[in-house]
């Protein structure tokens, strides 16, 4: 019979038997802290369950006591493997006799739906932290839903996460064991968690159950609370557009028991918590500070009942040293904007006001404060801790570089340059969109790291289920090219170019490149050559320079006829003006090829047929289009492209990347940069979404890929769910949007698969 122990009964000598999750929360429940009830099936099922004899059980067999000897850059090999291990665990039935003793026991929990969660049991001490790696599953309280989320537990000792982990540490599987814990899950009003020190505590909510911020759908609400006075002494209102809950329990019991809706307007304006469940937080934080530790963080669940609602602990953690969660000081806000780049940091100010600072003497770790960032300016970002713009929005440059070298940033910080001094100290949290003075006893602490930011949650994450449509990066600084190959990434679906090249500019002026053409050729091959080994066979797709000012220094021939970095010379057309640079970037590339064929080219902002022929008359010049393997792909960025893509691949186009950030501008009207008619910017507007679903159909129906790479579907998400249904091929992500992206594409894919089997049917 399988070991069954309730939470309510564990003793300290069955820590073994239910695992660190199960065991911590059992003893939190014996004194009196408000915990959902629940058992936990031990790891002793576990290890029976290896026993049952199945139709295909070959590699948990060979695995068993075993060390893992698998090449883990392999990141395919890797999920293959893990592939095929859960489909060995769920081909095996389980007992009807121990399915019948887990409904009896989950019947008395009284909930319609279930939470199973792993609680892991590793005999001797794990090498990294292991919290958070490992998914829960949600079921119904009937035989079939159950065994289904209880195998899928199991599963997560062996996706590919999981396999990296024990590989990289050398844990020996035999030394692995999962209990898993199951407890009732309900009408969720709100969720969230607290973060606490010995000074300072920030408690964060949103609606519903957790999950909408745990996959970073929203953003949460916040409170800084004053530790020692109990006060709430800063509070930011977040972004929470939307809420999961458990849906009705359908006829067929076995769908999802999660749904998410998108929450009306009103309800987004409104604070979640109420002053007297603040104040329960607050008493609940201060008695586990008081009997157990000053640093720790703790998740909970407000539920509804029949009375008044519920607020329970759903999960603690001690941690060594708690950062503070939103200010040294708990003072009001230096400086607001608009969160760019997430996360935080300590480090003294240095405001940028003229092409003359560059000739200052600027620190590594500074955080850079200027009105809009000039590109004379990049390079200083690879050594800064943060950047505040007074100017610009998500999709500017300096945003972009920010989130790929995994700093935090703030645009649209009005008045920053004056508000902020050269060598203040202050602490920017890229995740709030604020600036605070730091304390002076705090100067020396670093809050968060470019490597946590990027790729942090990115290298513990594994996917829910293979997904159709192909995920790609989008990368420009060779400094973030390692880590983002280890991403669950299929490719990189827009090189751009011209950041790419900010070290070469701050090196030599544009023109004395041109005027050592060889120099230049070099220094691209290093790059593109570094970037298509780490990805091969993966695709990477290089957007040739789309040189446009002021942005960017003007190519020779071009200074005189600048507008605007939206409408002026820019694009394909300046190679017909000045074809230097192309004819190096044609050149690198074909040396590239000779050694790696996973080298692509986009060409940027075609305006008209016109320019297409005489560019890709160059690229066949050069040799490029000779190899059956090499793909010339546009950029639909001109509204034109929406009206004329069947004459495009009649022309030799043999795929197209949908540009969203200009393409939007171009049909909108509008300015992203501009201070007002920035408002205009959507990437909702039914124009919007009326000339992408034109572009998608007709790519495919003309039979050539369809990728989209602008940063419309970060801001707005719920687009993943029609790019999808019009048959989008690949979607091109940012390195810190790849795992928000990669389960959004997942849910969109399931639910339409879903709705077409209901059409069927």
């Amino acid at each position: 019979m399988p070991d069954l122990l309730w939470l309510d009964r564990i003793q300290p000598s069955q820590r073994p038997l239910v695992g660190e999750k199960a065991f911590v929360l059992s003893q939190l429940l014996q004194q009196g802290y408000p915990i959902p009830p629940g058992f936990a099936i031990a790891t002793t099922v576990w290890q029976q369950f290896l026993t049952i004899p199945g139709e295909s059980k070959p590699i948990l067999t060979d695995l068993s006591g075993s060390s893992l000897h698998i090449d883990i850059k392999d990141y395919r090999a890797l999920q293959q493997l893990a592939r095929n291990i859960c489909q060995d665990i769920t081909t095996v039935s389980l007992p009807s006799q121990w399915l019948d003793e887990f409904l009896v026991a989950a019947d008395k929990l009284l909930a319609p739906a279930l939470i199973l969660r792993p609680s892991l049991a590793i005999f001797d001490t794990a090498p990294y932290p292991i919290r958070g790696i490992w998914r829960s599953q949600t079921c119904w309280c009937e035989p079939q839903s159950f065994e289904n989320a209880l195998k899928q537990v199991w599963s997560e000792l062996f996706r590919a996460k999981s396999l990296f982990y024990w590989q990289c540490g050398g844990i020996e599987l035999d030394r692995i064991q999962m209990a898993v814990l199951v407890q009732p899950i309900g009408g969720a009003i709100a969720s969230g968690r607290v973060v606490a020190n010995s000074t300072q505590w920030q408690i964060e909510a949103t609606r519903g159950l957790g999950y909408s911020w745990m996959r970073g759908e929203v953003e949460l609400e916040t409170y800084g609370v004053n530790a020692v006075t109990k006060e709430i002494e800063a509070q930011s209102l977040g972004r929470k557009t939307r809420e999961c809950y458990i849906r009705e329990k359908p006829t067929l019991s076995s769908a999802n028991c999660l749904e998410n809706r998108s929450l009306p307007e009103e309800e987004q304006e409104n604070y979640v918590l109420d002053s007297a469940v603040l104040s329960q937080i607050l008493t609940l934080t201060q008695r586990i500070q008081l009997e157990k530790t000053e640093n720790f963080s703790w998740e909970w669940v407000l539920n509804r009942t029949e009375k008044t609602p519920q607020l329970y602990l759903v999960q603690w953690n001690e941690e060594q040293q708690v950062s503070p969660p939103i200010s040294s000081t708990l003072s009001l806000p230096l400086v607001t904007g608009v969160s760019a780049s997430p996360g935080r940091a300590i480090a003294p100010v240095r405001v940028l006001t003229s092409p003359d600072d560059l000739h200052q003497e600027i620190s590594v770790g500074e955080i850079l404060v200027a009105k809009t960032l000039e590109f004379y300016w990049f390079p200083l970002l690879k050594q800064a801790a943060g950047l505040v713009l007074e100017q610009g929005n998500l999709t500017s440059h300096g945003a972009i570089l920010a989130r790929e070298l995994g700093i935090p940033a703030l645009v649209g910080a009005i008045d920053a340059t004056q508000l902020l001094e050269t060598g203040e100290f202050v602490i920017i949290d890229g995740t709030q969109g604020k600036i605070y003075l730091a304390e002076e006893g705090n100067r020396e602490e670093v809050i968060g790291n470019r490597e946590q930011v990027i790729i942090g949650k990115g290298e513990q994450f594994e996917e829910p289920s293979a997904i159709a449509t192909r995920l790609l990066v989008n990368l420009s600084q060779p400094s973030s090219f390692h880590r983002a190959s280890r991403l669950p990434v299929d490719g990189v679906g827009l090189v751009r170019s011209e950041l790419m090249m900010l070290e070469l500019l701050q090196a030599h002026a544009l023109t004395w490149w041109l005027q050592h053409p060889r120099k230049l050729i070099a220094e691209l091959v290093q790059r593109l050559d570094q970037l298509a080994e780490m990805f091969a066979p993966r695709p990477i797709f290089y957007r040739s320079t789309d040189w446009r000012s002021p942005e960017f220094p003007p190519l020779p021939g071009s200074a005189d006829l600048a507008l605007n970095p939206l409408m002026g010379v820019r694009g394909t057309h300046t190679y017909r003006l000045n074809s230097a640079l192309f004819e190096a970037e044609l050149a690198a590339l074909k040396q590239v090829r000779e050694q790696w064929d996973n080298c692509h080219l986009i060409l940027p902002f075609v305006r008209s047929l016109e320019e297409f022929i005489a560019a890709r008359k160059q690229v066949e010049e050069v040799g490029l289009l000779q190899r059956a393997s090499f793909q010339l792909w546009i950029m639909a960025e001109v509204p034109s492209v929406i009206f004329m893509l069947p004459e495009y691949v009649r022309a030799g186009v043999q795929g197209m990347a949908i540009g969203t950030n200009d393409l939007i501008q171009l049909l909108l009207g509008t300015d992203r940069e501009h201070s007002q008619l920035g408002q205009f910017y959507n990437e909702s507007h039914p124009a919007v979404t009326a000339a992408l679903e034109m572009l998608i159909r007709t790519a495919r129906k003309e039979g050539i890929p369809c990728s989209l790479c602008g940063a419309a579907i970060v801001r707005s998400p719920e687009l993943i769910e029609r790019l999808v249904e019009w048959g989008i091929t690949s979607i091109s992500v940012e390195p810190e949007a790849v795992e928000a992206t990669y389960l959004a594409i997942a849910r969109a894919e399931q639910r339409f698969l879903r709705a077409e089997k209901t059409q069927q049917d």
